[in-house]
């Protein structure tokens, strides 16, 4: 999935809600830690580092939230 496909993804109202229920506390929130890592979704889930490019980043963090 390049950058075009990112800017090009639809999320409908359902899904959202959907995911926001499910996940209510930590949906679409990232934490950047003091040691560089970046979670997603649920406190512990390391999707990378602030040294990994952004794409992969998006493409990880998309996945699992």
């Amino acid at each position: 999935m390049g950058n075009q496909e990112i800017m090009e993804l639809r999320t409908s109202k359902k899904q959202v809600f959907s995911n926001s229920v499910l996940n209510r506390n930590f949906y679409g929130k990232i934490n950047i830690l003091a040691s560089g890592n970046i979670t997603a979704g649920l406190p512990g889930n390391v999707v990378g580092n602030i040294d990994d490019c952004l794409e992969d980043l998006i493409h990880k963090i998309i996945r699992v939230c």
